[in-house]
């Protein structure tokens, strides 16, 4: 997991500072629309139409 948290660190460090931070990233960012968030792996994940679903949390958000 920590090459995918370097990889993720080198495309888009400004998106993983705010969502680290728990802010909002800026609306240009080509994550926007994938409904990202820091997974308590410390990865950026994206949100999905599972999110309501009786999925487990790894099945709704795979690494």
């Amino acid at each position: 997991m920590r090459t995918i948290k370097l990889v993720q660190l080198g495309y888009f460090p400004n998106d993983v500072n705010k969502l680290s931070k728990g802010k909002q990233i800026h609306k240009g960012s080509t994550l926007t629309v994938l409904n990202p968030f820091i997974h308590n792996n410390g990865l950026i994940q994206i949100g999905s139409e599972l999110a309501s679903s009786n999925l487990t949390e790894n099945q709704k958000h795979p690494t």
